[in-house]
């Protein structure tokens, strides 16, 4: 009963176009190669994301298109998800 409270959603959850939401604010930070420069990302807490698929080499991480920031996709933990009713 609360394993999705504390692990976010699973991977059968976890399919594609299935809306979910941030349980928590997310950071990706990514790094330019040519300048250096390291630019961190996030959705916020509660934020609205449409799984677009899962990284088929890391499943635990699924791909998301972030509906309520700017609609930039980005790979995010399962964890850092929960279902939207």
């Amino acid at each position: 009963m609360f394993k999705n409270l504390i692990d976010g959603i699973t991977k059968s959850q976890a399919v594609q176009g299935a809306l979910v939401s941030a349980i928590t604010d997310i950071f990706v930070a990514k790094t330019d190669r040519e300048t250096g420069y390291t630019e961190v990302k996030y959705a916020n807490n509660g934020d609205r994301l449409e799984i677009v698929g899962l990284d088929p080499l890391d499943p635990s991480m699924a791909r998301v298109i972030n509906l309520d920031n700017s609609g930039e996709t980005e790979f995010v933990n399962l964890s850092d998800l929960e279902e939207m009713l």
